[in-house]
């Protein structure tokens, strides 16, 4: 899971006390934890900072040609940090959730 700096989820799943702080990102990161949220299925949160999404959101423009906004930037951060520490030959999947409108 990748969560933006100032969500209160990664205080969740770490089972500290919840503070939210204001972030950028939208789309992802909330400041309460909605009663669908699973965390047994979670195995890792990933904190990423607003500029870490932002940037990925114009390197995928300028490079893939990929119109994604800051929930689809900070997605595909998040895939290639845990690419980083794969094992060889690993397929990592994620999903670009948004048109890059906003």
């Amino acid at each position: 899971m990748v969560d933006p700096i100032g969500s209160i989820f990664t205080d969740a799943f770490l089972h500290r006390p919840l503070k939210d702080t204001p972030f950028l990102v939208e789309g992802v990161g909330k400041n309460q934890v909605p009663g669908v949220l699973d965390f047994s299925v979670i195995d890792a949160v990933l904190r990423v900072r607003d500029d870490q999404g932002f940037a990925m959101c114009h390197t995928l423009a300028k490079e893939e040609g990929i119109f994604a906004g800051g929930s689809g930037g900070v997605n595909i951060w998040g895939a290639l940090q845990v690419a980083k520490f794969a094992p060889k030959g690993s397929r990592i999947c994620t999903l670009i959730p948004d048109s890059g409108l906003k």
